[in-house]
């Protein structure tokens, strides 16, 4: 089954974390494709960074905030590349707010020839509101409209919380007409939305982050307006908006789980040993990295040892005490250039992620991510996961900490771990998960720890994960 696609298109790099950044920590789109565009890229504006004195420097800090919120909620990020007001001549930052027609800038009809073409085969397109009068907000809000009339949009921060929750209503309402809101609950992730937030360091102060704080925790769209009629809406302590046609919004509540049950549950499944049997690429990694000092063990002596931190399985392969980090270093970066072609999934795993299209599954790995992503990739698993935590490149991954932004959500949502070592073990307990352990002959020590005991992904077809849900609603 293809999963639903959706398109952020984002003016400029920090948009969407200002505006949706909560709904994605909420799980709005969990089980979608999730791409951004965001299409004014060339900058000179960096307001908290004075140290960027060139426009280039500008735009490269912006481009890598924009990409590490990306990867953390695992979008696919596509950018336009056009240049922002001041680099395209406006004369100051009042100007760029100034009462005036998308036409009369010269790139709007570069940027309606952009998002006709970026929109074509997404299910779902939001874009903003255009709120403040930013005049590429609303060039971008203009386009969308002509390319999309189905597009939803978003209340653009932090420039909404200027405007009381009523001037808000009458502004959507204005620009909008016939349109209804969909309230996404966001109060159980404002940290992790402040810690993304604050990550776009060149764009973002505090202040800016308590101003829009303190908007989520004060907006409530009339009732009226709502789909959903605001149901619920008393227990809602911080939202975020989307406008848009009444069905569209109707079926975006209806998919997600988190928004209309504040939990979504989640499988957390470790790559190596767990989906994938990786042992021969390990082996083969291993004794690559082993050849640099002249060290040949049998596979089977390498196999005996997987499981072991790297360091300490070089080690006991031979490599000397005071050359360790430099074995180390070599295996990390022959591991991050693995596609896992000698290696194959795990008995019954095909089966299981095909089943299981409903529930979603994120996999967590202390291996090289796009060593991971190669490798599911690779075996044409990619499309099951919605979101793959792994370690940077020529770097390990603690997933205890890994997971931590992720606790209260993890937490809410009742998941399970599915995972060989003691290091999945922990990352389980650390964020409330059931752990299920995928046995092997090195890790039988930990059967009496989990939750339960796999053999085979072929057990998960006759019992499923699910049903421990089921019995804890």
């Amino acid at each position: 089954m293809n999963r639903p696609s959706v398109l952020l298109v984002s003016p400029h790099s920090d948009d969407i974390a200002f505006s949706l950044g909560g709904a994605l920590a909420a799980g709005l789109f969990d089980g979608w494709r999730r791409h951004q565009c965001t299409i004014f890229v060339t900058s000179c504006h960096a307001p908290y960074a004075p140290e960027l004195t060139t426009g280039d420097a500008v735009t490269a800090v912006r481009r890598a905030e924009d990409d590490a919120f990306c990867a953390f909620h695992d979008i696919e990020l596509e950018r336009g590349d056009l240049a922002e007001t001041l680099v395209r001549g406006y004369p100051s930052i009042a100007s760029i707010f100034e009462p005036r027609r998308p036409a009369d800038d010269p790139l709007f009809g570069t940027t309606c020839e952009l998002v006709a073409r970026l929109v074509r085969g997404f299910d779902l397109v939001i874009a903003p509101l255009g709120v403040g009068r930013h005049i590429e907000h609303v060039m971008v809000r203009e386009a969308c409209r002509r390319a999309r009339p189905d597009t939803l949009f978003y209340e653009d921060l932090p420039y909404a919380g200027d405007l009381s929750t009523d001037e808000l209503d009458a502004w959507a309402v204005e620009h909008l007409p016939g349109a209804s809101c969909l309230a996404v609950d966001v109060s159980a992730h404002l940290g992790t939305k402040s810690d993304r937030l604050l990550a776009y360091g060149s764009q973002v102060a505090p202040a800016d982050l308590d101003k829009v704080l303190e908007h989520s925790r004060r907006r409530r769209p009339a009732p009226e307006l709502r789909v959903d009629g605001g149901a619920g809406s008393g227990s809602c302590v911080a939202c975020e908006v989307l406008w848009g046609p009444r069905e569209v919004l109707a079926r975006l509540s209806d998919s997600s789980i988190g928004t209309r049950r504040g939990r979504t549950p989640k499988v957390l499944v470790d790559f190596d040993g767990t989906l994938i049997d990786s042992v021969p690429d390990l082996v083969a990694l291993t004794l690559e990295a082993l050849a640099a000092w002249r060290l040949e063990p049998s596979p089977r002596q390498v196999e005996a040892l997987l499981g072991l931190p790297t360091g300490e399985r070089l080690r006991r392969h031979g490599v000397p005490e005071g050359e360790l980090a430099a074995g180390e270093s070599r295996f990390l970066e022959l591991h991050a250039r693995c596609r896992y072609t000698r290696s194959r999934p795990q008995p019954g795993a095909r089966r299981w992620l095909a089943a299981t299209h409903h529930v979603s599954k994120w996999i967590v790995s202390a291996s090289p991510r796009n060593a991971v992503a190669a490798g599911l990739d690779e075996h044409g698993l990619a499309h099951h996961f919605d979101r793959i935590i792994g370690a940077p490149a020529a770097a390990g991954l603690d997933k205890v900490a890994a997971l931590a932004p992720e606790r209260e959500r993890l937490v809410a949502a009742g998941s399970w771990f599915l995972g060989d070592q003691r290091s999945d073990l922990e990352a389980a307990r650390s964020v409330g998960a059931r752990f299920a352990l995928v046995l092997n002959p090195r890790n039988r020590d930990l059967a009496r720890e989990a939750d339960r005991v796999l053999e085979s992904f072929e057990e998960l077809l006759v019992e499923p994960l699910e049903e421990a849900w089921i019995r804890s609603s």
